[in-house]
């Protein structure tokens, strides 16, 4: 037997054989770790998000929570129609006052910012020169008119004497020639005379119209010349005061039928049975006997009296049409202030321009305003509202109670049973913070105007007062009011971003996750 100390020690792993069983493990816990975040990411994707218990029919078991809202009832009442513009503030009158003569600057009668009228003396030129030019043509006009006399007197004696035949005819003729020469020399010394006089009150600088005089643009002491282009002061007239002013394209044949100047025309079904019913009251000739006139086109022709006072300064009130609003060139128009909130003051339409600006494709439209306290001042700019219409007893709801749709405009209409359902309706321009119904609603009926987040047809809803929706919402949760939008991930609503008002889709399946 061999001694046990003589045999080789047993066999050991090598170091690289536990480096790739270590590997080995570690592919593995990583394997299973990614299996188990895909797992958790498409667990969360795909798995329902929880919501609130739907209301009214297709929820589970028909019941829920119902939905705060805030309702308010449409009214009646005259709702004007008005169009809305930016103006500029233009004077009547704008004058800069030059000298006609060249001389020296004496005085100015004027302060600065003076209300001056046609004629006050608004300055003096050294008016010596001219007086002596005066003097002088004065002294040539008094020696042909002496001459002038001496020829008509011998002419007197020519006369007598040809009578008798003293003289010879030709002599006659001789003498009344120089007699119409001298005639013609007077005549010239009078243009003479006229002219130096007119010279010299032009150094008598008045003003030429009635207005405010600015910043005088020379002093005293000054030489001034008539080829100045500064002049000396400039005056514009500020009461009254005109406001230029564009509209667009499209609300043209309003204006111009309201001053008279355009026949109203209606479309579709209602311009059929117009041209039917006139066709059936054709007369025999096959000519269609005119209508009466109508107030509008009256109106149109009280137009050159206003424009006689119009001239003079003066706002006359306006003929009263229906419902007491101003007809034809009396339309109202208010001018407001860079924010819109102060009235400013308020005047009424002068003229509409007579072709369209190509460019922009709106016209300009002239108003004239009294401005007897001076509100309004020259190159200013205003917010003009002109009214250009009232709907007589029209429907009025909220602004905020109109949603927007892809089928176009619907209001949520609260029912008796506490639920609400989609009511398509048409409305017309809004006026501020209200907007007129032309059809769709009924006065009295119920809108809401706050609340739309969660709002389904035939949904349950609990009418509440804004403060107490807020205080049950909380901050955050308030939203679905027209003009903005529920910001990200549950956010608040961003101002002035589009309305997406959740019924303007089909509804969704109770327990289906919200699309964004």
């Amino acid at each position: 037997m061999s001694d046990s100390s003589s045999l080789p020690p047993p066999a050991t792993p090598s170091i690289t054989a536990r480096r790739t069983a270590s590997s080995l493990r570690r592919r593995r816990l990583l394997l299973v770790a990614c299996a188990l975040v895909a797992a958790g990411g498409w667990y969360l994707v795909n798995s329902p998000a929880p919501v609130d218990e739907p209301s009214g029919p297709g929820a589970p078991g028909g019941a829920g929570r119902p939905t705060p809202i805030v309702v308010e009832a449409a009214s009646t009442a005259d709702f004007p129609v008005r169009l809305s513009a930016i103006g500029t503030v233009i004077p009547r009158t704008v004058v800069t006052v030059r000298s006609r003569v060249d001389g020296t600057l004496n005085r100015i009668n004027f302060e600065e910012g003076q209300t001056v009228r046609a004629g006050d003396l608004l300055a003096e030129i050294d008016p010596r020169p001219f007086e002596v030019a005066l003097t002088q043509v004065l002294g040539q006009m008094g020696k042909d008119e002496a001459l002038l006399a001496n020829a008509r007197a011998d002419l007197a004696r020519y006369e007598g004497l040809a009578k008798l035949d003293a003289i010879p005819s030709q002599q006659l003729d001789t003498q009344r020639a120089l007699v119409r020469q001298y005639e013609a020399a007077v005549r010239g010394d009078q243009g003479a005379v006229d002219n130096a006089r007119l010279q010299l009150s032009y150094t008598r600088i008045t003003a030429p119209a009635s207005g405010r005089a600015g910043l005088r643009q020379v002093d005293p002491g000054n030489l001034v010349r008539s080829s100045d282009t500064n002049g000396i002061v400039v005056v514009t007239q500020v009461q009254p005061v005109t406001v230029v002013f564009p509209i667009p394209e499209a609300d043209l044949g309003k204006l111009l039928v309201r001053l008279g100047m355009q026949t109203p025309r209606e479309t579709g079904r209602a311009a059929g049975r117009q041209h039917a019913a006139g066709e059936a009251a054709a007369s025999p000739q096959g000519r269609r006997e005119r209508p009466a006139d109508s107030g509008l086109a009256a109106a149109g022709r009280q137009r050159p009296d206003r424009q006689a006072a119009l001239a003079e300064g003066k706002i006359i009130p306006a003929p009263a049409g229906r419902g007491g609003n101003p007809t034809g060139s009396g339309l109202a128009v208010e001018a407001w202030d860079r924010d819109g909130k102060v009235l400013l003051a308020t005047g009424e339409l002068l003229t509409v321009d007579n072709q369209l600006d190509v460019t922009t494709g709106t016209v300009k439209v002239k108003a004239i305003f009294p401005n007897k306290d001076g509100a309004l001042f020259p190159n200013q700019f205003v917010n003009v509202r002109l009214v250009v219409n009232e709907l007589k007893d029209a429907v009025v709801i909220p602004s905020a109670a109109v949603q927007r749709g892809a089928k176009g405009n619907f209001v949520w209409l609260l029912k008796e049973d506490k639920s609400v359902a989609m009511r398509p309706v048409e409305v017309g321009a809004a006026d501020g913070e209200r907007v007129p119904v032309l059809h769709g609603l009924a006065a009295g009926e119920s809108v809401a105007v706050d609340g739309f987040d969660r709002l389904r047809e035939g949904g349950k809803v609990e009418v509440v007062t804004r403060e107490s929706r807020a205080v049950k919402e909380g901050p955050g949760k308030g939203g679905g009011r027209r003009g903005g939008r529920r910001g990200e991930n549950g956010g608040p609503a961003v101002p002035g971003a589009p309305a997406t008002p959740a019924a303007a889709a089909p509804a969704a399946p109770a327990g289906a996750r919200p699309q964004p």
